[in-house]
């Protein structure tokens, strides 16, 4: 940007400092108006992209073979053995990068205690270099891709293998809107357990 700013100014009408302060000037100018677009337009493009990749095998055969249904914002959700499973599509415009993501939610607590940390370090350790994340109330699986989608025989099986871990260790499911009402207290014990 900035040799094509200094192309468009002529030589001996303008002094150096001048050139100079306008090819700062240029790319900052354009940036304050580039980026509240940018801020406005990606969730929009984002919204557009998960509903139209819904279309595709994957996200069917999840609707068609375990009844999961597909929201207004492109969401794929539905009940694997009782745990609320959600997947959608993804990416990131700057990166070239797209990526199926899969949240399965679980009760962040055992009657009154919150979950051993130490189960989620056993589980990570034990799905590392998978794309799985285990969080204090749900698991990521992300499923990174190029062309193609991942297949359905490929990421059902994750799914299921995160869900046995879960029901082995007799971590319960939960309803999305009490997961929601307790992410504050989640959040709030997670901060305590760093401040130690």
């Amino acid at each position: 940007m900035a040799p094509t700013a200094t192309g468009i100014i002529p030589d001996e009408t303008v002094s150096w400092q001048k050139k100079i302060a306008i090819i700062l000037l240029v790319p900052l100018v354009i940036s304050i108006f580039l980026a509240p677009l940018l801020y406005w337009l990606t969730p929009k493009l984002q919204l557009r992209h998960r509903r139209k990749k819904t279309k595709k095998k994957l996200f069917q055969e999840f609707v068609e073979k375990n009844a999961f249904r597909i929201s207004d914002d492109g969401h794929v959700l539905g009940k694997i053995d009782n745990y609320i499973v959600i997947i959608h599509a993804n990416y990131n415009e700057f990166q070239s990068t797209k990526w199926i993501e899969t949240q399965i939610l679980f009760h962040p607590k055992q009657g009154n205690q919150y979950i051993s940390q130490s189960f989620f370090q056993r589980m990570i350790r034990k799905y590392e270099g998978k794309n799985v994340t285990w969080f204090a109330n749900s698991i990521l699986i992300k499923s990174d891709y190029i062309l193609k989608l991942p297949k359905y025989e490929v990421l059902y099986p994750l799914i299921k293998r995160c869900i046995s871990e879960l029901k082995a260790q007799n971590i319960t499911p939960i309803s999305h809107k009490q997961w929601t009402a307790l992410i504050p207290e989640t959040q709030q014990y997670l901060n305590n357990i760093e401040k130690l």
